[in-house]
């Protein structure tokens, strides 16, 4: 392997500069290899600024965001990077005063009963007297620990499986809205083994309740804290801008599109407008479908797989109303529209309320989400039209009257979502197998092994490590 020649450091290229490729970059510096020399890292990324979905924006001298709006506090990943860059003093916090969320049922708004944890109660009463789900439901849902355990390991969907579980009714009062409508993906396509493994876990284990009740009083003194989640008060952007900046000079090539990808003298050759560059090893870190066409040269097969792995795109619409016209009682962070509802819409965050202090006080700062599984983007027109789609949908939902927002922005994203369908679990085994015999190509990101901003991170520190470690003379390959 050229990489391992006396006295000249390993070159590893990273394919994206979002979460996942500046983590890995980010942690191939950090850790050194353990040899005399620190890698040589270049960061190739075709758009002119780092972060990729992670896009903090100003209008108005209003900070709001384009893509993510928070962070996870269940998955520590995140939040330890968050720290290690210093940004601890940056973190917001959920307002505590409105935690409330809402969902639409049946043409109205009705609130999400206190302790649903990801979609299941873990406190009873509020959940009993809650207007979300019928008597009938309620009592089906309670039965679920006399429901037997499905033997083999067939790859169920979401509805599939909570359907079996817990009854229809559940799957579209909250399956389909909390745990799908996370993803923005069909419940009745997403599988439950790749997308929420826990639950398969807690089938075996003696039920869904009996599971969420054993990890709730396992917990000491749980602080209710570690559930909300948080952002920084300058945006989302400053993770991805400072590990930006800790990174070697030179190391970070904007503009810079990969346009292929092939072997050479044991490494890698990277491809650009530049011309070729050598590498021993490549993080790939770009979504499965910007990453096929770069990979066809090296393995049709593998490129193959890459395209089966779907997206769905969505639309993020900031509105900014005055707060003196807006006549809704502001006493909730959010809600959430199942595609039963037949809207457009899929979710709205109130952001003021939400993420108290960083909005104008006479501000109240909405966004809207279009898209996903189910619900046609494209239908909803061009930029004016859907920011004209949400503000009519939020006045019917919300009855704001004549409420007319100050200003709107509309942030579009093609390739928003992965969708982790039947059948994911064998297209990564089968992502594994091609690239076995492909020594220092590693897969990263939100492709694969979870999509949320946790994850992300983990999956490029995580490949910076498998770039690092040599296994018995031969540099891994692989999904990280």
């Amino acid at each position: 392997m050229t990489g391992m020649t006396q006295g000249r450091p390993r070159r590893v290229a990273v394919l994206g500069a979002g979460i996942t490729g500046l983590s890995a970059a980010y942690e191939l510096r950090r850790r050194g290899g353990g040899r005399q020399l620190p890698p040589e890292v270049v960061v190739f990324e075709s758009a002119d600024r780092v972060g990729g979905k992670i896009r903090t924006e100003t209008h108005d001298g209003v900070l709001y965001e384009a893509g993510p709006d928070s962070l996870s506090m269940a998955k520590p990943q995140a939040m330890e990077l968050v720290r290690e860059l210093g940004l601890g003093p940056e973190l917001l916090h959920t307002n505590a005063r409105h935690r409330l969320l809402l969902i639409l049922a049946g043409g109205r708004l009705r609130s999400l009963p206190e302790g649903m944890g990801q979609g299941m109660p873990s406190r009873w009463w509020p959940f009993l007297c809650s207007d979300l789900l019928s008597w009938k439901a309620k009592l089906r849902l309670l039965g679920e620990p006399l429901v037997p355990a499905e033997d083999g390991e067939s790859d169920e969907s979401l509805a599939e499986f909570f359907g079996r579980r817990l009854g229809l009714e559940v799957v579209e009062r909250l399956v389909e809205p909390i745990l799908a409508g996370a993803c923005l993906g069909d419940p009745a396509r997403l599988s439950l083994r790749s997308t929420f493994p826990q639950f398969a876990d807690m089938e075996r284990r003696g039920g869904l309740l009996r599971g969420f009740w054993r990890g709730r009083t396992r917990r000491l003194a749980p602080s209710t804290e570690t559930v909300w989640p948080v952002t920084l008060r300058g945006g989302l952007s400053l993770i991805s801008e400072t590990l930006a900046r800790r990174l070697p000079s030179g190391c970070l090539r904007l503009g810079a599109v990969v346009t292929r990808l092939s072997r050479r003298s044991g490494g890698w050759e990277v491809r650009t407008a530049a011309g070729p560059e050598a590498f021993d090893a490549v993080i790939a870190a770009l979504p499965a479908p910007a990453l096929a066409p770069v990979v066809e040269v090296v393995d049709q097969e593998l490129a193959g797989i890459l395209r089966e792995i779907p997206y769905v795109a969505a639309a993020a619409v900031t509105l900014a109303y005055d707060r003196k016209g807006f006549s809704h009682p502001l006493d909730a962070c959010g809600l959430i529209v199942p595609r039963s509802e037949g809207r457009h819409l899929a979710a709205a965050v109130f952001t003021s309320i939400k993420f108290s202090g960083r909005t104008p006080a006479d501000l109240v700062l909405v966004r809207g989400l279009l898209g996903g599984a189910g619900r046609d983007l494209e239908a909803v027109g061009e930029d004016a039209s859907a920011a004209r789609t949400v503000r009519n949908e939020l006045r019917d939902i919300l009855g704001l009257g004549e409420a007319h927002p100050r200003w709107t922005r509309v942030s579009r994203w093609p390739a928003a979502y992965p969708q982790y369908t039947i059948g994911h679990a064998l297209r990564l085994r089968r992502l594994e197998s091609c690239l076995h015999s492909c020594p220092g190509l590693i897969f990263a990101g939100e492709s694969y092994r979870g999509a949320g901003l946790p994850d992300c991170v983990r999956s490029g520190r995580l490949a910076a490590a498998k770039a690092l470690t040599p296994a018995g003379g031969r540099v891994v390959s692989g999904v990280a």
